[in-house]
């Protein structure tokens, strides 16, 4: 009588799966979200297009945070260390700024 209560075993063993699939997922989603925010990172950019040799000042710069592995690795950390020194070459309005973008005036 007991194998007659089980007419199909393998939709039920799909279903087990399938649900064990689900449940797995589910987790890993929950997990996920949990997961601190990713580490940023502070640069500066550009608000406006600089010729070479234009000295940089407060109003040309703003800061901005982005993730810290998209952020370049000798980009400038704080608007401080660029007012006062020149630009190198031409740059574009949003460009973040690099320590070899700047010289001393």
């Amino acid at each position: 009588m007991r194998a007659n209560s089980i007419k199909h075993p393998q939709k039920c063993r799909l279903f087990f799966c399938s649900l064990a699939f689900f449940a797995y997922q589910a987790i890993s989603f929950a997990s996920l979200s949990a997961q601190p925010a990713a580490d940023l990172q502070t640069v500066v950019r550009l608000s406006r297009d600089v010729t070479a040799g234009t000295v940089a000042t407060q109003s040309l710069l703003q800061e901005d945070k982005i993730e810290r592995r998209l952020a370049p690795l000798n980009a400038v950390s704080g608007i401080s260390e660029c007012v006062g020194r020149a630009f190198k070459r031409n740059l574009p309005k949003g460009r973040v700024i690099l320590i070899d973008d700047l010289d001393n005036p």
